[in-house]
């Protein structure tokens, strides 16, 4: 780290953050996992945040029964 980043006291938190921003998740719920917690808080701070689903949410669940447009909603 450099001197900068690094402080005297160890490391420091940056304080920047993009005016947007856009998460892009193969699945409606990856995001949840990753980028969440950095996004809302830039959201907070005042930044326009969009997410990009590129599948519909309608396969890969745990229960096979589960009618697919019903486990897309849920997703």
């Amino acid at each position: 780290m450099t001197e900068s980043a690094q402080g005297t006291d160890g490391p420091v938190a940056h304080t920047w953050r993009p005016a947007r921003f856009m998460v892009i998740a193969a699945h409606p719920d990856d995001a949840d996992f990753g980028p969440a917690a950095t996004a809302a808080l830039w959201i907070d701070a005042g930044s326009e945040g969009w997410l990009v689903c590129c599948t519909s949410g309608d396969q890969g669940g745990e229960d096979p029964d589960m009618d697919p447009l019903e486990l897309a909603a849920i997703r």
